[in-house]
């Protein structure tokens, strides 16, 4: 469509971006109870105009453009409440400035030419099912063996990207609340919001909400506060990645048997820990950490068990201490953390505590579902396993080729296993997947190939020059181009990588590429 012709449904969003006076990438019209409701995805929660606009990284109904395409119906929980409808439209939008210059819907995408706008209509998604004569049950046939196991022991649920390890998680821990015969408390824990509000919105649907899920930090939270006494009610906010690192690596355990015993364990201990220069060098050569984390953890520790400054002057006028914009003194600066603890600080006093003995028990399930398990530290997994009753249900799922957090400390499916209590398990690999389209499955499957370790199949081999020559691939991609500096050896690298190509070459730069390029010659270009 070009000229001055405007289609109906830009008409309208041109309409929204108006009264909105704010730009924002989504849109969604949602129908309820016989009402329609415009709302906004944006960076911010404001209301305007009748029209709402939510923040798309927290807000509930975020979930809701995420999760489900125009014609569906919906169901998410807001603050306690379970709101259902259908999902009217669901747009994307891009601005210049403050003008709309895009719309995109399931169906077609229309950009802004002159005073009128151009249609492109966008090709028909395949179904990344089975075409079937008749309707797809819920869970397929090895699913569902999965969800039917007896109650009690552990599952471990591995598969790739979309084989639906959550969806049969979250299926068995409903399956065996339905056949209990008396109280059943059930817990799922993630380590991510996004994943904690999908698997909220799953256990709704299917009529369980009192399983309860948690993010992982808030779960340790929870379990610690009923245990440990007198822990401080913030956590901190500014903990450098060293910090973080050294408290979640395994090797703190040998650190821990240092300890003196104790009937009581306490936030004391921590202190000791931390704060004791000899030990904390002990571990970080140990353990192969960088230098700077010694002072950086003892910094830190510092802060954490000093007052704060209301604390320090609190025999001084209460109008002395108020500041301009409502906030505590000493947050924004390097005093902020000043009477907190650690989220990895809640899973290091249980391991202490069950070295000396295990006086401590946190509340306990009768069945815990673990999602991304992957992504939990040892000693993490170890409050996990410490929360769930003798003879209850371990549901765990996950898949090593996500593992993204090196923090974690992932040492294989059998030691994550073993970390939550449960050395004897069913494996159950789910091989279908229900995402992925095969050529994304085969793309994303790419290969870490070193010491010539070259499969040569079809898919994506990541490796170095150094590794490459002789050798010729379909496509090469040369993603750092601004490493490659003026040298001889950086133009012989140049010219190894680039000349493995036998079909098409990629250049790519994070930075100003190599002076080695002329991209003023003709047909080239940044």
């Amino acid at each position: 469509m070009c000229g001055a012709v405007i289609p109906e449904r830009v008409e309208e969003q041109l309409g929204i971006a108006r009264a909105a006076s704010a730009r924002y990438f989504g849109h969604l019209r949602l129908a309820s109870n016989g009402k329609q409701t415009d709302v906004l995805l944006g960076s911010e929660s404001r209301s305007k105009a009748g029209l709402s606009m939510v923040d798309w990284r927290t807000a509930p109904l975020a979930e809701v453009f995420f999760g489900y395409g125009e014609g569906e119906e919906y169901g998410v929980t807001i603050e306690g409440r379970h709101l259902e409808g259908t999902v009217v439209q669901r747009n994307l939008v891009a601005f210049n400035g403050a003008d709309l210059v895009e719309l995109q819907t399931p169906r077609a995408r229309f950009l802004r030419e002159g005073d009128g706008w151009r249609e492109l209509p966008l090709p028909e998604r395949p179904s990344l099912r089975p075409a079937s004569p008749h309707p797809a049950p819920i869970l397929d046939p090895a699913q569902q063996r999965a969800v039917d196991l007896p109650p009690g022991g552990a599952l471990l649920l591995l598969g790739e990207a979309g084989a639906g390890k959550t969806t049969v998680a979250l299926h068995r821990v409903v399956a065996l609340q339905h056949r209990a015969k008396k109280r059943f408390r059930a817990a799922v824990v993630v380590p991510t919001e996004g994943l904690r509000r999908l698997s909220r919105s799953l256990l709704d649907r299917l009529g369980t909400p009192a399983v309860e899920v948690y993010l992982y930090d808030k779960f340790a939270a929870k379990q610690a506060r009923r245990v440990f006494r007198g822990l401080p009610r913030r956590e901190s906010q500014s903990a450098r990645a060293s910090v973080i690192r050294f408290k979640r690596h395994d090797a703190l355990r040998s650190l821990l048997r240092e300890l003196p015993p104790r009937a009581v364990t306490s936030r004391t201990d921590l202190h000791e820990l931390f704060g004791d220069r000899a030990l904390v060098e002990k571990m970080v050569r140990e353990a192969g950490l960088p230098l700077p984390t010694i002072s950086d953890l003892l910094e830190h520790t510092r802060i954490q068990f000093s007052n704060t400054t209301e604390e320090e002057f609190s025999g001084t006028q209460a109008s002395a201490l108020q500041t301009l914009d409502g906030r505590a003194i000493d947050e924004g600066t390097v005093r902020e953390d000043a009477r907190t603890i650690d989220v990895e600080d809640y899973a290091v006093l249980f391991e202490l505590d069950a070295l000396r003995g295990a006086t401590a028990r946190p509340p306990r399930y009768d069945c815990i579902v673990v999602d991304e398990a992957q992504e939990l530290a040892p000693l993490e997994l170890g409050l996990i396993g410490r929360s769930l009753k003798p003879k209850g249900t371990l549901i765990v799922a996950g898949d090593r080729e996500q593992q993204v957090d090196d923090t974690a400390c992932f040492r294989g499916w059998d030691e994550t296993m073993r970390e939550l209590g449960a050395a004897k398990h069913d494996r159950v690999e789910l091989a279908i997947g229900y995402r992925c389209p095969p050529e994304v499955e085969a793309f994303a499957r790419a290969r870490l190939a070193l010491d010539g370790d070259f499969s040569f199949r079809p898919g994506v081999e990541v490796t170095c020059v150094e590794e490459v020559k002789g050798l010729e691939f379909d496509q090469v991609i040369l993603p750092d181009l601004e490493a490659y500096g003026g040298t001889d050896q950086s133009r012989h690298a140049l010219y190894v990588a680039s000349t493995r190509a036998s079909d098409q070459l990629v250049l790519a730069a994070a930075g100003r590429p190599s002076p080695l390029l002329d991209f003023s010659a003709p047909g080239t270009g940044r």
